[in-house]
Protein backbone atom coordinates (compact mmCIF):
# COMPACT_ATOMS: atom_id res chain seq x y z
CA UNK A 1 0.00 0.00 0.00
CA UNK A 2 1.03 3.57 -0.54
CA UNK A 3 1.77 5.95 2.26
CA UNK A 4 1.13 9.47 1.11
CA UNK A 5 3.78 11.96 2.15
CA UNK A 6 2.94 15.34 3.64
CA UNK A 7 2.81 17.90 0.88
CA UNK A 8 2.46 21.63 0.53
CA UNK A 9 -1.31 21.30 0.27
CA UNK A 10 -1.42 20.31 3.96
CA UNK A 11 0.95 23.09 4.88
CA UNK A 12 -0.99 25.87 3.23
CA UNK A 13 -4.41 24.56 4.22
CA UNK A 14 -3.22 24.37 7.83
CA UNK A 15 -2.10 27.98 7.78
CA UNK A 16 -5.31 29.08 6.12
CA UNK A 17 -7.35 27.24 8.73
CA UNK A 18 -5.60 29.23 11.43
CA UNK A 19 -6.72 32.45 9.85
CA UNK A 20 -10.36 31.76 9.06
CA UNK A 21 -12.72 28.98 10.21
CA UNK A 22 -14.21 28.06 6.83
CA UNK A 23 -12.93 28.50 3.33
CA UNK A 24 -13.56 27.15 -0.14
CA UNK A 25 -12.40 27.85 -3.64
CA UNK A 26 -14.75 30.35 -5.24
CA UNK A 27 -14.83 32.72 -8.17
CA UNK A 28 -12.81 35.60 -6.77
CA UNK A 29 -9.30 35.88 -8.21
CA UNK A 30 -7.25 38.42 -6.31
CA UNK A 31 -3.89 37.25 -7.64
CA UNK A 32 -4.38 37.96 -11.35
CA UNK A 33 -1.29 39.76 -12.71
CA UNK A 34 0.42 39.22 -9.37
CA UNK A 35 4.13 38.37 -9.60
CA UNK A 36 3.38 34.98 -8.03
CA UNK A 37 0.31 34.29 -10.16
CA UNK A 38 1.88 31.35 -12.00
CA UNK A 39 2.89 29.58 -8.80
CA UNK A 40 -0.39 30.29 -7.03
CA UNK A 41 -2.43 29.17 -10.05
CA UNK A 42 -0.35 26.01 -10.36
CA UNK A 43 -1.22 25.00 -6.80
CA UNK A 44 -4.90 25.87 -7.32
CA UNK A 45 -5.05 23.90 -10.58
CA UNK A 46 -3.40 20.88 -8.99
CA UNK A 47 -5.81 20.98 -6.07
CA UNK A 48 -2.98 21.73 -3.69
CA UNK A 49 -4.35 25.02 -2.45
CA UNK A 50 -7.60 26.41 -1.16
CA UNK A 51 -8.50 30.00 -0.55
CA UNK A 52 -10.85 31.96 1.66
CA UNK A 53 -14.64 31.77 1.63
CA UNK A 54 -14.88 34.14 -1.34
CA UNK A 55 -12.24 32.22 -3.25
CA UNK A 56 -9.53 34.82 -2.70
CA UNK A 57 -5.96 33.94 -1.77
CA UNK A 58 -4.84 37.25 -0.23
CA UNK A 59 -1.31 36.85 -1.60
CA UNK A 60 0.04 40.00 0.00
CA UNK A 61 -1.24 39.27 3.50
CA UNK A 62 1.55 38.70 6.01
CA UNK A 63 2.03 35.68 8.28
CA UNK A 64 3.40 35.14 11.77
CA UNK A 65 6.54 33.35 12.90
CA UNK A 66 4.45 30.46 14.24
CA UNK A 67 2.60 30.09 10.94
CA UNK A 68 5.87 30.08 9.01
CA UNK A 69 7.28 27.43 11.37
CA UNK A 70 4.19 25.33 10.73
CA UNK A 71 4.61 25.66 6.99
CA UNK A 72 8.26 24.63 6.93
CA UNK A 73 7.85 21.85 9.51
CA UNK A 74 5.21 20.18 7.38
CA UNK A 75 6.88 20.91 4.04
CA UNK A 76 10.17 19.41 5.20
CA UNK A 77 8.44 16.68 7.24
CA UNK A 78 10.06 17.62 10.53
CA UNK A 79 8.71 15.48 13.38
CA UNK A 80 11.45 15.44 16.04
CA UNK A 81 10.75 17.63 19.07
CA UNK A 82 12.92 19.20 21.73
CA UNK A 83 12.15 20.54 25.18
CA UNK A 84 11.50 24.27 25.20
CA UNK A 85 11.16 26.82 27.95
CA UNK A 86 10.33 30.05 26.14
CA UNK A 87 8.34 32.26 28.45
CA UNK A 88 5.94 33.28 25.68
CA UNK A 89 5.12 29.73 24.50
CA UNK A 90 2.65 27.71 26.57
CA UNK A 91 1.97 24.00 26.24
CA UNK A 92 -1.67 24.87 25.54
CA UNK A 93 -0.78 27.03 22.51
CA UNK A 94 -1.65 25.55 19.12
CA UNK A 95 1.89 26.18 17.92
CA UNK A 96 3.66 24.64 20.95
CA UNK A 97 4.74 21.48 19.13
CA UNK A 98 5.70 23.46 16.03
CA UNK A 99 8.13 25.51 18.10
CA UNK A 100 9.46 22.29 19.64
CA UNK A 101 10.16 20.97 16.13
CA UNK A 102 11.79 24.22 15.05
CA UNK A 103 14.13 24.11 18.03
CA UNK A 104 14.91 20.43 17.46
CA UNK A 105 15.87 21.17 13.85
CA UNK A 106 18.02 24.10 14.97
CA UNK A 107 16.48 26.83 12.84
CA UNK A 108 14.85 28.62 15.78
CA UNK A 109 17.05 29.59 18.73
CA UNK A 110 15.07 32.31 20.43
CA UNK A 111 15.79 35.82 21.64
CA UNK A 112 18.01 37.05 24.45
CA UNK A 113 15.01 37.54 26.71
CA UNK A 114 14.10 33.84 26.35
CA UNK A 115 11.18 34.44 24.01
CA UNK A 116 10.30 32.91 20.64
CA UNK A 117 7.76 35.60 19.69
CA UNK A 118 5.56 33.19 17.72
CA UNK A 119 2.80 35.75 17.27
CA UNK A 120 5.07 38.35 15.67
CA UNK A 121 4.96 38.80 11.93
CA UNK A 122 8.02 37.29 10.29
CA UNK A 123 10.38 39.44 8.24
CA UNK A 124 11.96 38.49 4.95
CA UNK A 125 15.43 38.29 6.44
CA UNK A 126 14.17 36.02 9.23
CA UNK A 127 12.55 33.75 6.65
CA UNK A 128 15.74 33.75 4.57
CA UNK A 129 17.83 32.72 7.57
CA UNK A 130 15.42 29.93 8.44
CA UNK A 131 15.48 28.52 4.93
CA UNK A 132 19.28 28.74 4.72
CA UNK A 133 19.59 26.85 8.00
CA UNK A 134 17.11 24.18 6.95
CA UNK A 135 18.82 23.68 3.59
CA UNK A 136 22.22 23.77 5.34
CA UNK A 137 23.47 26.38 2.89
CA UNK A 138 26.89 27.92 3.29
CA UNK A 139 26.62 31.48 4.55
CA UNK A 140 27.50 33.93 1.81
CA UNK A 141 27.44 37.57 2.96
CA UNK A 142 29.13 38.66 -0.27
CA UNK A 143 26.24 37.26 -2.34
CA UNK A 144 23.88 39.64 -0.55
CA UNK A 145 25.78 42.56 -2.08
CA UNK A 146 23.74 42.16 -5.27
CA UNK A 147 20.96 44.01 -3.44
CA UNK A 148 20.98 47.81 -3.43
CA UNK A 149 19.90 47.84 0.22
CA UNK A 150 22.67 45.46 1.30
CA UNK A 151 23.69 47.86 4.07
CA UNK A 152 20.27 47.54 5.72
CA UNK A 153 20.47 43.75 6.09
CA UNK A 154 21.17 42.80 9.70
CA UNK A 155 24.56 41.33 10.52
CA UNK A 156 22.94 38.24 12.02
CA UNK A 157 21.04 37.48 8.80
CA UNK A 158 23.26 38.73 5.97
CA UNK A 159 24.95 35.33 5.52
CA UNK A 160 21.59 33.60 5.22
CA UNK A 161 20.18 36.23 2.88
CA UNK A 162 23.24 35.85 0.68
CA UNK A 163 22.93 32.07 0.73
CA UNK A 164 19.30 31.99 -0.45
CA UNK A 165 20.10 34.67 -3.02
CA UNK A 166 23.03 32.65 -4.35
CA UNK A 167 20.81 29.59 -4.71
CA UNK A 168 18.05 31.76 -6.22
CA UNK A 169 15.47 30.72 -3.67
CA UNK A 170 14.79 34.40 -2.94
CA UNK A 171 15.77 37.02 -5.51
CA UNK A 172 14.56 40.53 -4.81
CA UNK A 173 12.40 43.33 -6.08
CA UNK A 174 12.35 45.25 -9.34
CA UNK A 175 14.59 47.93 -7.89
CA UNK A 176 17.17 45.30 -6.91
CA UNK A 177 16.41 45.58 -3.21
CA UNK A 178 15.80 42.74 -0.76
CA UNK A 179 13.86 44.76 1.85
CA UNK A 180 15.02 42.63 4.79
CA UNK A 181 12.72 44.20 7.38
CA UNK A 182 9.61 43.84 5.30
CA UNK A 183 7.18 41.20 6.60
CA UNK A 184 6.97 38.23 4.26
CA UNK A 185 3.68 37.76 2.48
CA UNK A 186 1.67 34.61 1.91
CA UNK A 187 2.71 34.55 -1.74
CA UNK A 188 6.38 35.02 -0.89
CA UNK A 189 6.19 32.24 1.70
CA UNK A 190 4.52 29.88 -0.78
CA UNK A 191 7.08 30.53 -3.54
CA UNK A 192 10.07 30.49 -1.17
CA UNK A 193 9.14 27.15 0.39
CA UNK A 194 8.17 25.68 -2.98
CA UNK A 195 11.51 26.66 -4.48
CA UNK A 196 13.49 25.52 -1.47
CA UNK A 197 11.97 22.05 -1.76
CA UNK A 198 12.99 21.67 -5.38
CA UNK A 199 15.90 24.01 -5.98
CA UNK A 200 19.21 22.56 -7.13
CA UNK A 201 22.22 24.51 -5.80
CA UNK A 202 24.12 26.46 -8.45
CA UNK A 203 27.59 27.93 -8.22
CA UNK A 204 27.20 31.08 -10.22
CA UNK A 205 26.23 34.35 -8.54
CA UNK A 206 22.61 35.24 -9.41
CA UNK A 207 21.82 38.26 -11.52
CA UNK A 208 20.55 41.40 -9.92
CA UNK A 209 17.28 41.47 -11.78
CA UNK A 210 14.26 41.05 -9.54
CA UNK A 211 10.52 40.90 -9.66
CA UNK A 212 8.01 42.56 -7.40
CA UNK A 213 7.39 40.34 -4.40
CA UNK A 214 10.94 39.18 -3.78
CA UNK A 215 10.07 35.59 -4.56
CA UNK A 216 10.24 36.02 -8.32
CA UNK A 217 12.51 37.55 -10.87
CA UNK A 218 15.69 36.33 -12.48
CA UNK A 219 16.29 32.73 -13.51
CA UNK A 220 16.31 29.66 -11.33
CA UNK A 221 17.58 26.12 -11.70
CA UNK A 222 14.99 23.65 -10.50
CA UNK A 223 13.52 20.22 -11.07
CA UNK A 224 11.18 19.51 -13.95
CA UNK A 225 7.42 19.76 -13.57
CA UNK A 226 6.08 17.47 -10.87
CA UNK A 227 3.72 14.60 -11.41
CA UNK A 228 0.24 15.81 -10.61
CA UNK A 229 -1.31 12.34 -10.28
CA UNK A 230 0.05 8.81 -10.12
CA UNK A 231 -2.15 5.71 -10.01
CA UNK A 232 -0.85 2.13 -9.77
CA UNK A 233 -3.26 -0.78 -10.09
CA UNK A 234 -3.00 -4.56 -10.11
CA UNK A 235 -5.77 -7.08 -10.70
CA UNK A 236 -7.41 -6.49 -7.34
CA UNK A 237 -6.37 -3.14 -5.96
CA UNK A 238 -5.72 0.38 -7.09
CA UNK A 239 -3.66 2.99 -5.26
CA UNK A 240 -3.45 6.62 -6.24
CA UNK A 241 -1.24 9.47 -5.11
CA UNK A 242 -2.18 13.01 -6.05
CA UNK A 243 -0.45 16.34 -5.55
CA UNK A 244 3.02 14.81 -5.54
CA UNK A 245 5.51 17.48 -4.55
CA UNK A 246 8.81 15.64 -4.19
CA UNK A 247 10.49 12.66 -5.88
CA UNK A 248 10.45 10.84 -2.53
CA UNK A 249 6.67 11.08 -2.23
CA UNK A 250 6.07 7.60 -3.66
CA UNK A 251 6.22 4.30 -1.79
CA UNK A 252 5.87 0.92 -3.47
CA UNK A 253 3.80 -2.09 -2.51
CA UNK A 254 3.65 -5.88 -2.82
CA UNK A 255 1.35 -7.79 -5.17
CA UNK A 256 0.67 -11.32 -6.34
CA UNK A 257 -0.61 -10.13 -9.73
CA UNK A 258 1.25 -10.83 -12.96
CA UNK A 259 0.99 -7.21 -14.14
CA UNK A 260 0.38 -3.69 -12.96
CA UNK A 261 -0.88 -0.58 -14.70
CA UNK A 262 0.79 2.76 -14.10
CA UNK A 263 -1.12 5.92 -14.91
CA UNK A 264 0.94 9.09 -14.52
CA UNK A 265 -0.15 12.62 -15.33
CA UNK A 266 2.39 15.41 -15.57
CA UNK A 267 1.99 19.16 -15.54
CA UNK A 268 1.60 20.93 -18.87
CA UNK A 269 4.67 20.93 -21.07
CA UNK A 270 6.32 17.92 -19.43
CA UNK A 271 7.20 14.55 -20.93
CA UNK A 272 7.61 11.20 -19.21
CA UNK A 273 9.73 8.05 -19.63
CA UNK A 274 9.10 4.91 -17.56
CA UNK A 275 11.92 2.41 -17.06
CA UNK A 276 11.44 -0.97 -15.36
CA UNK A 277 14.33 -2.99 -13.92
CA UNK A 278 13.44 -6.66 -13.32
CA UNK A 279 14.63 -8.78 -10.36
CA UNK A 280 17.35 -10.17 -12.65
CA UNK A 281 18.66 -6.67 -13.37
CA UNK A 282 17.33 -6.24 -16.91
CA UNK A 283 16.16 -2.69 -17.57
CA UNK A 284 13.57 -1.91 -20.23
CA UNK A 285 11.74 1.24 -21.24
CA UNK A 286 7.99 0.92 -21.09
CA UNK A 287 5.99 3.03 -23.49
CA UNK A 288 3.33 5.17 -21.86
CA UNK A 289 0.37 5.81 -24.13
CA UNK A 290 -1.53 8.87 -22.98
CA UNK A 291 0.23 8.50 -19.66
CA UNK A 292 -0.73 4.83 -19.19
CA UNK A 293 1.86 2.01 -19.11
CA UNK A 294 1.42 -1.71 -18.50
CA UNK A 295 4.23 -3.53 -16.68
CA UNK A 296 4.50 -7.34 -16.67
CA UNK A 297 5.60 -9.04 -13.46
CA UNK A 298 6.83 -12.37 -14.77
CA UNK A 299 9.03 -13.51 -11.89
CA UNK A 300 9.04 -13.21 -8.13
CA UNK A 301 11.14 -10.36 -6.75
CA UNK A 302 11.53 -6.60 -6.71
CA UNK A 303 10.82 -4.50 -9.79
CA UNK A 304 12.38 -1.04 -9.69
CA UNK A 305 10.22 1.53 -11.44
CA UNK A 306 11.79 4.81 -12.56
CA UNK A 307 9.71 7.65 -13.94
CA UNK A 308 11.70 10.46 -15.54
CA UNK A 309 9.86 13.76 -15.97
CA UNK A 310 11.41 16.25 -18.39
CA UNK A 311 10.52 19.78 -19.36
CA UNK A 312 11.97 22.13 -21.92
CA UNK A 313 14.22 24.92 -20.65
CA UNK A 314 12.81 28.42 -20.71
CA UNK A 315 14.47 31.80 -20.64
CA UNK A 316 13.85 32.13 -16.91
CA UNK A 317 13.90 28.57 -15.64
CA UNK A 318 16.56 25.94 -16.29
CA UNK A 319 14.77 22.64 -15.76
CA UNK A 320 16.58 19.40 -15.00
CA UNK A 321 14.96 16.00 -15.19
CA UNK A 322 13.12 14.81 -12.09
CA UNK A 323 13.40 11.12 -11.22
CA UNK A 324 10.73 9.28 -9.26
CA UNK A 325 11.69 5.80 -8.05
CA UNK A 326 9.62 3.17 -6.29
CA UNK A 327 9.62 -0.63 -5.94
CA UNK A 328 6.89 -3.12 -6.75
CA UNK A 329 7.42 -6.52 -5.11
CA UNK A 330 5.99 -9.59 -6.87
CA UNK A 331 5.22 -12.33 -4.33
Amino acid sequence: MFKRKISLIIVLMMVLSLMIPNFAFGATNDYSNHWAEESIQKWFDNGQLSGYEDGSFKPDQTITRAEFMTMVNNAFEFTAKDDISFKDVKSSDWYYQEVQKAVAEGYIIGYEDNTARPGNKISRQEAALIISRIKELTESPSSAKVFNDYSTIATWSVGGVGAVAKEKIMIGYEDDTFRPDRFISRAEALVTIDRSLEVVPVVETPGTGGSTGGGGGGGITTSAAILSTLTIADSTTESAIINITTPSAIDGFATTSSAITITAITANGATMIITVTTPSGIATTVTAINGVANVSLDTVGDYIINIIVSKTDTSKIDYIDTKYTFVITKN
